[in-house]
């Protein structure tokens, strides 16, 4: 891709007649809620986007974003790279009925009321979409120190032991009885 910086915003009714495909890069700085969602970029962001007609002859655009990310690991809380690689189609829809409809195969996206696409919200809100819950090194990862998370240090010797379902041992289930406490369309009996 190349290495130009995209606009922050643009016009989707000329790009989409023109067929026009962007591509560039977006500096940190211009991600402001990413920032926050993150601990540190590996430098700037790789994003194309094309726009057209799909088969229903609405406006869209297909999106990639690549990147990496540093976050911290939940297991060892050192930093782990996150690596961030998009690909999805958007439709452009004309009013928020229309995007809450079921676009087949694609997701909507608005536009403000002159038709402007704000292109750093697109990507801050796909790269926060696509970013983990919760991150974490691999479980193939060499570093032993970065896997082993010992909850209580006395017991990280010890083999997990197997838990039993009651009703694998032939116990009953304890909360069995609250089915006996509704009856009669709902009118609770003691």
């Amino acid at each position: 891709m190349p290495s130009e910086k995209l606009p922050q915003s643009v016009t989707v009714r000329k790009l989409v007649d023109g067929r026009a495909i962007l591509a560039g890069q977006v500096i940190p700085e211009r991600l402001p809620r990413v920032v926050d969602a993150i601990s540190a970029f590996a430098g700037n962001f790789q994003v194309e986007l094309d726009f057209g007609l799909n088969e229903s002859r609405k406006s869209k655009i297909d999106v990639q974003i690549n990147g990496n990310v540093e976050m911290q690991c939940q297991r060892c809380l050192k930093p782990v790279i996150v690596e961030v690689a998009i690909e999805t189609t958007l439709t452009v829809a004309a009013h928020d009925e229309e995007a809450r409809a079921k676009i087949k195969d694609y997701e909507p996206i608005l536009l403000n009321e002159e038709g402007v696409l704000d292109i750093d919200a697109l990507i801050e809100e796909e790269i926060l979409l696509s970013l983990p819950l919760v991150a974490m090194h691999s479980e193939s990862s060499n570093d032993e120190a970065d896997r082993t998370v010992a909850i209580n240090p006395a017991l990280a010797d010890e083999p997990m032991q197997q838990i039993e379902r009651r009703s694998d041992m032939g116990m009953d289930n304890p909360f069995e009885v609250l089915k006996t406490l509704k009856a009669d369309g709902g009118q609770e009996h003691m």
